[in-house]
């Protein structure tokens, strides 16, 4: 099913995403949240903005 494929699609970049460790090196939120999407878009350039934004949104809301 097709679904089924793009679910596991994008659960499989959200675990390159959270694969950063800048919720460990990073002092604060923002710098988090900048590297480890930066980090990710070098890595997925295929992947737009706006859904890079998203990612880093819920990488910061998690190591908050």
């Amino acid at each position: 099913m097709q679904a089924d494929r793009m679910l596991g699609e994008i659960r499989r970049l959200e675990d390159a995403f959270y694969s950063s460790d800048a919720h460990v090196t990073e002092s604060d939120l923002e710098s988090m949240g900048r590297r480890a999407a930066d980090e990710f878009a070098a890595a997925h350039p295929e992947i737009g903005a706006d859904a890079v934004h998203a990612l880093a949104w819920c990488y910061t809301y998690d190591y908050r």
